[in-house]
Protein backbone atom coordinates (compact mmCIF):
# COMPACT_ATOMS: atom_id res chain seq x y z
CA UNK A 1 0.00 0.00 0.00
CA UNK A 2 1.60 3.40 -1.09
CA UNK A 3 1.42 6.42 1.45
CA UNK A 4 -0.62 9.31 0.53
CA UNK A 5 1.67 12.16 -0.14
CA UNK A 6 2.63 15.01 2.37
CA UNK A 7 0.26 17.98 1.65
CA UNK A 8 3.52 19.79 0.67
CA UNK A 9 3.88 17.71 -2.60
CA UNK A 10 0.25 18.38 -3.96
CA UNK A 11 0.03 22.16 -5.36
CA UNK A 12 -2.42 23.70 -2.74
CA UNK A 13 -5.15 24.43 -5.43
CA UNK A 14 -4.82 20.59 -6.75
CA UNK A 15 -5.31 19.52 -2.64
CA UNK A 16 -8.09 22.14 -2.63
CA UNK A 17 -9.88 20.67 -5.57
CA UNK A 18 -9.45 16.96 -4.95
CA UNK A 19 -11.16 17.64 -1.51
CA UNK A 20 -14.35 19.61 -2.10
CA UNK A 21 -14.46 20.50 -6.28
CA UNK A 22 -14.62 18.50 -8.77
CA UNK A 23 -11.49 17.62 -10.86
CA UNK A 24 -9.84 15.32 -13.62
CA UNK A 25 -6.71 13.91 -13.34
CA UNK A 26 -4.26 11.72 -15.88
CA UNK A 27 -3.38 8.83 -14.30
CA UNK A 28 -0.10 8.07 -15.32
CA UNK A 29 1.16 6.26 -12.17
CA UNK A 30 -1.14 3.57 -13.35
CA UNK A 31 -0.12 0.68 -16.01
CA UNK A 32 -2.69 -1.59 -17.56
CA UNK A 33 -2.04 -5.55 -18.33
CA UNK A 34 -4.33 -7.02 -20.92
CA UNK A 35 -5.37 -10.45 -20.94
CA UNK A 36 -6.37 -12.18 -23.90
CA UNK A 37 -7.03 -15.25 -25.62
CA UNK A 38 -9.99 -18.33 -25.14
CA UNK A 39 -8.80 -19.76 -21.83
CA UNK A 40 -8.06 -15.74 -19.98
CA UNK A 41 -10.91 -15.82 -17.82
CA UNK A 42 -10.41 -19.67 -16.17
CA UNK A 43 -6.39 -18.66 -16.20
CA UNK A 44 -7.29 -15.48 -14.16
CA UNK A 45 -9.34 -17.08 -12.33
CA UNK A 46 -7.30 -19.51 -11.08
CA UNK A 47 -4.52 -16.81 -10.11
CA UNK A 48 -6.62 -13.58 -9.05
CA UNK A 49 -8.55 -12.99 -5.23
CA UNK A 50 -11.18 -11.45 -7.32
CA UNK A 51 -14.19 -13.95 -8.63
CA UNK A 52 -13.18 -13.22 -12.25
CA UNK A 53 -16.50 -15.41 -13.90
CA UNK A 54 -18.68 -12.42 -12.39
CA UNK A 55 -16.67 -9.94 -14.45
CA UNK A 56 -18.83 -8.95 -17.52
CA UNK A 57 -18.34 -6.33 -20.09
CA UNK A 58 -20.89 -4.19 -17.78
CA UNK A 59 -18.77 -4.98 -14.53
CA UNK A 60 -15.50 -4.85 -12.53
CA UNK A 61 -13.63 -5.79 -9.38
CA UNK A 62 -10.85 -5.30 -7.49
CA UNK A 63 -8.73 -7.97 -6.75
CA UNK A 64 -4.86 -8.60 -5.76
CA UNK A 65 -2.97 -11.11 -7.43
CA UNK A 66 -0.69 -12.88 -4.80
CA UNK A 67 2.18 -15.07 -3.87
CA UNK A 68 1.92 -18.57 -2.54
CA UNK A 69 1.96 -16.95 1.17
CA UNK A 70 -0.95 -14.88 0.47
CA UNK A 71 1.32 -11.08 0.47
CA UNK A 72 0.11 -9.11 -2.68
CA UNK A 73 2.71 -8.32 -5.40
CA UNK A 74 0.05 -6.73 -7.13
CA UNK A 75 -3.32 -4.39 -6.43
CA UNK A 76 -5.72 -3.52 -9.18
CA UNK A 77 -9.03 -2.82 -10.99
CA UNK A 78 -10.31 -5.56 -13.16
CA UNK A 79 -12.49 -5.14 -16.37
CA UNK A 80 -13.63 -7.08 -19.35
CA UNK A 81 -13.56 -5.97 -22.95
CA UNK A 82 -14.54 -7.89 -25.98
CA UNK A 83 -11.15 -8.91 -26.65
CA UNK A 84 -10.45 -9.89 -23.13
CA UNK A 85 -9.33 -8.64 -19.52
CA UNK A 86 -7.73 -5.27 -18.37
CA UNK A 87 -5.81 -5.22 -15.56
CA UNK A 88 -4.92 -1.69 -13.87
CA UNK A 89 -2.17 -1.59 -11.37
CA UNK A 90 0.73 0.66 -10.42
CA UNK A 91 3.10 1.45 -13.50
CA UNK A 92 6.08 0.59 -11.74
CA UNK A 93 5.16 -3.27 -11.28
CA UNK A 94 3.34 -3.94 -14.49
CA UNK A 95 6.18 -5.49 -16.39
CA UNK A 96 6.78 -7.30 -12.96
CA UNK A 97 3.56 -8.95 -12.93
CA UNK A 98 3.77 -9.55 -16.28
CA UNK A 99 6.76 -11.57 -16.44
CA UNK A 100 5.44 -13.53 -13.05
CA UNK A 101 2.15 -14.40 -13.42
CA UNK A 102 3.37 -14.90 -17.61
CA UNK A 103 5.37 -17.71 -15.89
CA UNK A 104 1.97 -20.18 -15.42
CA UNK A 105 0.11 -19.91 -18.38
CA UNK A 106 2.22 -22.73 -19.54
CA UNK A 107 -0.22 -25.08 -22.40
CA UNK A 108 -3.39 -22.51 -21.70
CA UNK A 109 -4.62 -20.42 -24.42
CA UNK A 110 -3.78 -17.04 -22.94
CA UNK A 111 -1.85 -13.55 -24.06
CA UNK A 112 -0.50 -11.46 -21.53
CA UNK A 113 0.57 -8.26 -22.58
CA UNK A 114 1.13 -4.57 -21.34
CA UNK A 115 -0.55 -2.19 -22.60
CA UNK A 116 0.61 0.87 -20.51
CA UNK A 117 1.16 2.64 -23.26
CA UNK A 118 -1.73 2.26 -25.70
CA UNK A 119 -4.34 2.49 -23.23
CA UNK A 120 -4.21 5.81 -21.28
CA UNK A 121 -6.15 6.01 -17.98
CA UNK A 122 -7.33 9.32 -16.49
CA UNK A 123 -9.87 10.02 -13.20
CA UNK A 124 -12.87 11.69 -12.69
CA UNK A 125 -14.09 12.73 -9.20
CA UNK A 126 -16.48 15.26 -7.49
CA UNK A 127 -20.18 16.77 -7.53
CA UNK A 128 -19.86 17.72 -11.37
CA UNK A 129 -18.20 14.83 -12.65
CA UNK A 130 -21.26 13.08 -13.41
CA UNK A 131 -22.60 15.71 -15.21
CA UNK A 132 -19.38 16.48 -17.17
CA UNK A 133 -19.36 12.70 -18.33
CA UNK A 134 -22.56 12.64 -19.32
CA UNK A 135 -21.69 14.55 -22.27
CA UNK A 136 -18.87 11.84 -23.25
CA UNK A 137 -21.24 8.62 -22.18
CA UNK A 138 -25.04 8.34 -23.04
CA UNK A 139 -24.84 5.43 -20.35
CA UNK A 140 -23.07 6.74 -17.36
CA UNK A 141 -22.51 4.35 -15.16
CA UNK A 142 -25.24 4.00 -12.22
CA UNK A 143 -23.89 2.14 -9.54
CA UNK A 144 -20.43 1.00 -8.18
CA UNK A 145 -18.32 -1.56 -10.56
CA UNK A 146 -20.61 -0.57 -13.41
CA UNK A 147 -18.54 -0.20 -16.63
CA UNK A 148 -20.01 1.62 -19.90
CA UNK A 149 -18.23 2.44 -23.25
CA UNK A 150 -18.49 4.66 -26.26
CA UNK A 151 -16.57 3.22 -29.19
CA UNK A 152 -14.64 7.69 -29.54
CA UNK A 153 -14.33 7.88 -25.95
CA UNK A 154 -13.47 4.46 -24.33
CA UNK A 155 -14.15 3.02 -21.28
CA UNK A 156 -15.94 4.37 -18.25
CA UNK A 157 -15.84 2.81 -14.61
CA UNK A 158 -17.92 3.81 -11.78
CA UNK A 159 -15.46 2.86 -8.16
CA UNK A 160 -17.08 2.13 -5.28
CA UNK A 161 -16.67 5.31 -3.35
CA UNK A 162 -18.52 7.04 -6.52
CA UNK A 163 -15.24 8.51 -8.57
CA UNK A 164 -14.87 7.57 -12.33
CA UNK A 165 -12.35 5.97 -14.27
CA UNK A 166 -11.94 6.44 -18.05
CA UNK A 167 -9.99 4.15 -20.31
CA UNK A 168 -8.78 4.95 -23.75
CA UNK A 169 -6.39 5.64 -26.31
CA UNK A 170 -3.69 8.13 -26.38
CA UNK A 171 -5.47 9.63 -29.42
CA UNK A 172 -8.59 10.52 -27.96
CA UNK A 173 -6.91 11.51 -24.57
CA UNK A 174 -6.01 15.34 -25.81
CA UNK A 175 -10.01 15.20 -26.88
CA UNK A 176 -11.16 14.03 -23.26
CA UNK A 177 -9.08 16.45 -21.35
CA UNK A 178 -10.20 19.49 -23.51
CA UNK A 179 -14.09 18.46 -23.27
CA UNK A 180 -13.58 17.97 -19.26
CA UNK A 181 -11.68 21.00 -18.83
CA UNK A 182 -14.64 23.29 -19.08
CA UNK A 183 -16.31 21.86 -16.07
CA UNK A 184 -13.56 20.07 -14.09
CA UNK A 185 -10.11 21.41 -12.54
CA UNK A 186 -7.05 19.12 -14.06
CA UNK A 187 -5.01 18.06 -11.06
CA UNK A 188 -1.68 15.96 -10.90
CA UNK A 189 -2.36 12.39 -10.39
CA UNK A 190 -0.57 12.61 -6.58
CA UNK A 191 -4.14 14.55 -5.94
CA UNK A 192 -6.18 11.68 -7.11
CA UNK A 193 -3.50 9.68 -5.01
CA UNK A 194 -4.44 11.39 -1.80
CA UNK A 195 -8.40 10.69 -2.75
CA UNK A 196 -7.58 6.85 -2.98
CA UNK A 197 -5.93 7.04 0.78
CA UNK A 198 -8.91 9.10 1.94
CA UNK A 199 -11.35 6.67 0.39
CA UNK A 200 -9.43 3.58 1.84
CA UNK A 201 -8.01 2.25 -1.55
CA UNK A 202 -4.81 0.79 -1.07
CA UNK A 203 -1.94 0.78 -4.12
CA UNK A 204 0.87 -2.04 -4.30
CA UNK A 205 3.86 -0.21 -5.91
CA UNK A 206 7.26 -1.81 -6.18
CA UNK A 207 8.21 -0.42 -2.33
CA UNK A 208 5.46 -2.66 -0.72
CA UNK A 209 5.27 -5.89 -2.75
CA UNK A 210 5.17 -8.92 -1.01
CA UNK A 211 4.90 -6.89 2.06
CA UNK A 212 1.01 -7.33 2.85
CA UNK A 213 -1.57 -9.68 3.01
CA UNK A 214 -4.72 -8.43 1.63
CA UNK A 215 -6.52 -8.03 4.97
CA UNK A 216 -3.15 -6.37 6.24
CA UNK A 217 -4.28 -3.30 3.95
CA UNK A 218 -8.14 -3.95 4.33
CA UNK A 219 -8.73 -4.97 0.92
CA UNK A 220 -11.42 -7.09 1.92
CA UNK A 221 -13.56 -4.40 2.93
CA UNK A 222 -13.58 -3.17 -0.53
CA UNK A 223 -14.36 -6.25 -2.23
CA UNK A 224 -10.83 -6.88 -3.23
CA UNK A 225 -11.64 -10.65 -2.12
CA UNK A 226 -14.17 -13.37 -2.85
CA UNK A 227 -14.07 -16.26 -0.37
CA UNK A 228 -16.13 -18.29 -1.82
CA UNK A 229 -14.61 -19.29 -5.23
CA UNK A 230 -12.05 -21.62 -6.08
CA UNK A 231 -8.39 -21.94 -5.37
CA UNK A 232 -5.95 -19.05 -6.16
CA UNK A 233 -1.94 -18.82 -4.58
CA UNK A 234 -2.08 -17.93 -1.43
CA UNK A 235 -5.74 -18.91 -1.13
CA UNK A 236 -5.23 -20.77 1.98
CA UNK A 237 -3.41 -18.11 3.85
CA UNK A 238 -5.80 -15.39 2.89
CA UNK A 239 -9.06 -17.34 3.96
CA UNK A 240 -6.83 -18.19 7.37
CA UNK A 241 -6.43 -14.90 8.04
CA UNK A 242 -10.15 -13.91 7.51
CA UNK A 243 -11.52 -16.76 9.76
CA UNK A 244 -9.32 -17.30 12.60
CA UNK A 245 -7.16 -13.82 12.76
Amino acid sequence: MSLPPPHSAVAGSDLEAARSGSIFAVLGHLGVLQFSGEDAEAFLQGQLSCDVQKVGLRSSAYGAYCSPKGRMLANFLLWREEAGFCMALSRDIAAAVQRNISRFVLRSKVKVSDASDTIVLAGAAGPQAEAALRGLFSELPKVPNEVSRRSDAGTVIRLTDGRFVLASVPATTSALVQRLGGALQSVDARAWRWLDIRNGLPLITAATQDRLVPQMANFELIGGVSFDKGCYPGQEIVARAQYRG
